[in-house]
């Protein structure tokens, strides 16, 4: 094989006349360099100072570009990723920097020397940004995206979303949170929970707990009528929020291992208070308690079942009404009163009605009878309430035709009664029945109807024969004295 080999002789001072086309010469006095196409591309000077004239220096697969120290005993080198997607040219700054500056790029490749502030550690990407910042008294952590701050950390440890500064004014200036979250509207004032699963459960929860211990990581048992959590509802007054409402959870007995008793208790705050009075509270039992005073006077244990309570003096305790235009017919219920018993002998009572502490008043019994205290049963009857007032028409054969029959319900065979028959008295005097669809345990129209009787009216049409009854009876008495005198 032939080889081409490249000999340079030393000419002392003599310098080549000319740039040879290809290949290395003496371009000065003790310089050596090197020319391609008649151009010196490198050179290396006789104090060793190598230069690459106008071309690119490239070191292929990796290669190190080392920076050997004093003795060359160890050298620091510079080295390519080992997979660059494109070239990547970094041009340095014109001038050098200032004490404490650093190298910083555009994205683009261009480098300068930034000044790095000595209170702010920040990572930067566009628009969007990580900033750690501590000024020795109010450090914080930050993040912006778009120019815009989202939320930050402060230095007493409080989450701020939406905002840089936390309050301290909630509940008439007595608490701060640790998380606030502030917009202005609903999209940048409101926290979601979504559990995206396709069974029953798990679903997303909001845990609010309470543990006696004192420390982090404890457990000890708390006590009964301890608060475990609530939630309040506050207003800004101008110049701090003020509590409007709460819903509380609290400890509602005695707790033991896998067993605690609760109540939730619904707070609201009066016109010209500034702070929640309880108005409900739901029991571990399950029972319904209202009051308007904060306290229930016949206590607050399950005895009474549900209950309600108001010191007003004026307007109802309970008010009930039923707008719903829906209703199938008249014979529907604003409120239906179900006792699952089987005795109809009258020894329990439906609803019980007391004046104060002292006995019963009224009783409505299981057996449907309706007592008081006074055997007195009224109707509004005042002129000012009627008009189109005129003498009843004669009821002497309505009354002569209604059957009064002796008979008993199927359901108290041996309780006799004396009365009519709905059926019969319909044909008589239709205005006297009326009727109700009957319904199951559940709720469901069976489809048949339950007649009964309007005795109320009964009676006035009773009273209105025995009137002319007495009328005739007076009539032939006068015509058997005027015959007794003859």
């Amino acid at each position: 094989m032939s080889q081409t080999k490249v000999q340079l002789v030393d000419f002392g001072s003599a310098v080549a006349a000319s740039t040879p086309t290809n290949g290395p010469f003496i371009s000065a006095a003790n310089t050596v360099s090197i020319s391609t196409n008649s151009t010196e591309r490198f050179k290396i000077s006789s104090t060793g100072e190598a230069t690459v004239l106008g071309g690119n220096l490239t070191l292929n697969a990796q290669g190190d570009l080392r920076l050997a120290d004093a003795d060359s005993s160890n050298f620091i080198a510079l080295q390519a990723p080992a997979t660059i997607s494109s070239n990547v040219t970094l041009t340095l700054p014109s001038a050098d920097g200032t004490n404490g500056q650093a190298l910083t790029t555009n994205g683009s490749g261009t480098l300068s020397f930034t000044t790095i502030s000595t209170t702010s550690d920040k990572i930067t990407e566009g628009n969007t940004e990580a900033e750690v910042v501590d000024t020795g008294s109010n450090g914080h952590f930050k993040v912006t995206t778009e120019g815009t701050e989202r939320f930050r950390c402060d230095s007493s440890g409080r989450l701020l979303v939406g905002t840089a500064t936390a309050r301290s004014n909630f509940n008439n200036t007595a608490d701060t949170t640790r998380l606030q979250v502030e917009g202005t509207d609903a999209a940048t004032s409101s926290l979601s929970l979504v559990c995206n699963n396709g069974g029953g459960v798990p679903v997303a929860s909001l845990h609010l707990a309470k543990n006696a211990g004192g420390s982090i990581g404890s457990n000890s048992a708390v006590a009964n009528n301890w608060d475990l959590g609530d939630i309040r509802f506050s207003g800004n007054d101008g110049t701090e929020f003020v509590e409007a409402a709460s819903i509380a959870c609290e400890v509602d007995g005695t707790p033991g291992a896998n067993d605690m008793p609760g109540r939730l208790v619904f707070s609201t705050t009066a016109d010209g208070a500034s702070s929640p009075t309880e108005r409900v509270r739901i029991t571990n039992g399950g029972f319904f308690k209202a009051t308007n005073s904060g306290s229930y006077p016949d206590g607050t244990a399950d005895d009474y079942g549900h209950y309600f309570t108001h010191n007003r003096t004026s307007g109802p305790v309970l008010y009930i009404r039923a707008d719903s235009s829906s209703y199938a017919d008249s014979n529907e219920s604003a409120l239906r009163v179900l006792v699952n018993r089987s005795t109809t002998n009258g020894t329990f009572n439906i609803a019980e009605f007391r004046n104060g502490n002292a006995s019963g008043r009224c009783f409505i019994k299981d057996s449907g009878n309706l007592q008081n205290t006074n055997n007195s049963y009224g109707s509004l009857s005042d002129i000012k309430l009627k008009e189109n007032i005129a003498d009843a028409q004669s009821q002497w054969d309505d009354i002569k035709a209604i059957e009064v029959k002796s008979y008993n319900f199927i359901s108290k065979p041996d309780e006799r009664q004396i009365g009519v028959i709905a059926q019969q008295v319909e044909q008589v005097s239709p205005g006297l029945v009326e009727q109700t669809r009957d319904f199951d345990e559940d709720g469901n129209d069976l489809g048949t109807v339950t007649k009964g009787v309007k005795y109320s009216v009964l009676y006035m049409k009773a009273v209105k024969a025995l009137q002319e009854a007495m009328e005739r009876i007076e009539t032939l008495e006068a015509k058997v004295a005027a015959l007794e005198s003859a």
